[in-house]
């Protein structure tokens, strides 16, 4: 089979696993990024070319195109999907080493990747708060979550690492702290 990654990775099943499945997260939110990018980089020109007054009028039919709140939504999201996708791409590279490495070497490189993501999360959540933009909506933060609880499953289920029982109350408190946050930013 002719990849890109160490066929030593599909000796261990649940790791695979969540590579792909975190792979393919980042994919999807890279495609949605695309998208919306595209969809709103057209819409906004169309617009604007059918409008030949002057450059005040079109910068005032501009603003007024980029600060819809459709369009602005679609921005938002675009943006929010971009900073979720750096993090787990790089978690998903840390889990491809700590398949390949041996454990205390995989195990530091995965822990590092962890952090990098981490801080790159924080400080992107920061720019964006000293921009004057909100930060990430309750929204993005629940489809991490269910990311996370996906590959937590599947490690509990091929390796038993987590009882079921406190994987899904812990999960259940994850949706309900997710669904109060949902109710502040309102």
């Amino acid at each position: 089979m002719l990849t890109a990654v160490d066929s030593r990775i599909f000796d261990k099943p649940p790791l695979l696993y969540i590579y792909v499945l975190l792979l393919s997260f980042v994919g999807g939110f890279n495609m949605l990024n695309v998208i919306i990018s595209s969809f709103v980089y057209f819409t906004g020109h169309r617009i604007l070319s059918k409008t030949r007054k002057g450059p005040k009028d079109n910068a005032r039919d501009f603003v007024a195109f980029w600060d819809n709140g459709t369009y602005a939504f679609l921005r938002r999201l675009s943006r929010d999907y971009f900073v979720l996708s750096i993090p787990m791409f790089l978690i998903a590279v840390g889990v491809q080493l700590l398949a390949v490495m041996p454990l205390a070497l995989g195990t530091t490189a995965f822990i590092v990747l962890l952090f990098l993501g981490a801080l790159g999360f924080k400080c992107s959540n920061v720019l964006q708060k000293s921009m004057g933009a909100k930060p990430l909506r309750a929204a993005t933060v629940e489809s991490a979550q269910v990311v996370l609880y996906f590959a937590k499953e599947l490690l509990a289920t091929h390796c038993g690492l987590f009882k079921q029982s406190e994987s899904e109350d812990e999960f259940h408190g994850i949706l309900k702290s997710s669904w109060s946050f949902t109710k502040k930013e309102r």
